[in-house]
């Protein structure tokens, strides 16, 4: 919310979203639903959540990779949020995809109790 406050374009998706959407447009003759790609890899801030839970073909990690890399090409800030360690990364994704990670990445774990779970308990 403080970015989009800042003035910049923000998109925020999950990663099972993000893919549907794509995958839609895929077969798309409407030239207007077909800027997603563009959109994803010219806007100032691109957060995609739980990667990982999409169902992975490889043509859907192939256009992963090629969104993050462009963005890392061009000098755009990418968050990713995700349950998987950088092994099961690159047993899902590619050694190639893991290194780029790794590569301009500061990796953040979160440590603590799941708070959805907490908070179904006290219902």
């Amino acid at each position: 919310n403080e970015v989009i406050k800042r003035g910049y374009d923000v998109i925020y998706t999950s990663a099972p979203s993000l893919i549907n959407q794509l995958d839609s447009e895929r077969y798309s003759t409407d030239s207007r639903e077909n800027n997603t790609i563009k959109l994803l890899k010219s806007c100032d801030l691109l957060i995609i959540d739980d990667l990982g839970t999409e169902h992975r073909t490889e043509y859907k990690v192939s256009l992963i990779y090629d969104i993050f890399n462009s963005r890392v090409l061009s000098g755009k800030p990418v968050i990713i949020s995700t349950n998987f360690t950088m092994s099961e990364l690159e047993d899902a994704y590619s050694g190639r995809f893991v290194s780029r990670i790794n590569g301009i990445a500061q990796k953040l774990n979160f440590i603590g109790n799941d708070q959805r779970i907490r908070r179904n308990t006290y219902k």
